[in-house]
């Protein structure tokens, strides 16, 4: 496979997103169905379940080589909100938490060296290293809520646009 490397954080959200909105109407992969996937955190969730993809902190080494080279550490941040009020606090909180396992495992066991549409690498590595239960006050209501924290590891030319 080719390499596309790419010290943008944004590529990488953009296609973990991507990867995300193919299971949106999936009953086989969650019940209720995922219901939507957006770039970026929102003040108003449209429907449950719903899933945010948030660019979070990038980083490089430092200092680089002589060559310019640098390590780009890459980190995404993937927010699951669910509110049932038939279900109450304790199913709510059971789906969320069971949906971000699946997530989780979704993006660890296919997504490892997170690719392009074309097939490309574009990182060296990637796993979600943390998930952060919680509650999540939005514009309309207060939600069940998931945080995980997607990592990928990438090396790439200073002056790499990519």
């Amino acid at each position: 496979m080719a390499q596309a490397l790419t010290a943008r954080v944004t590529v990488a959200a953009r296609r973990i997103e991507a990867l995300l909105a193919v299971k949106i109407q999936d009953e086989s992969f969650s019940s209720p169905a995922i219901q939507g996937v957006c770039y970026g955190d929102q003040f108003l969730i449209p429907s449950v379940p719903w899933i945010c993809v948030e660019p979070s902190p990038k980083s490089r080494q430092w200092p680089p080589t002589p060559t310019d080279m640098t390590e780009n550490t890459l980190e995404v941040g993937i927010y699951v909100y669910y509110m049932n009020s038939e279900l109450g606090a304790s199913g709510s909180r059971l789906f969320v938490d069971e949906l971000a396992e699946d997530v989780e495992f979704f993006l660890n066991a296919n997504h490892r060296r997170l690719q392009n549409a074309a097939g490309d690498d574009l990182v060296i590595y990637s796993y979600v290293y943390r998930v952060d239960p919680g509650y999540s006050r939005k514009t309309n209501g207060l939600f069940h809520a998931s945080l995980l924290s997607w990592r990928g590891l990438t090396k790439t030319r200073l002056t790499d646009s990519a």
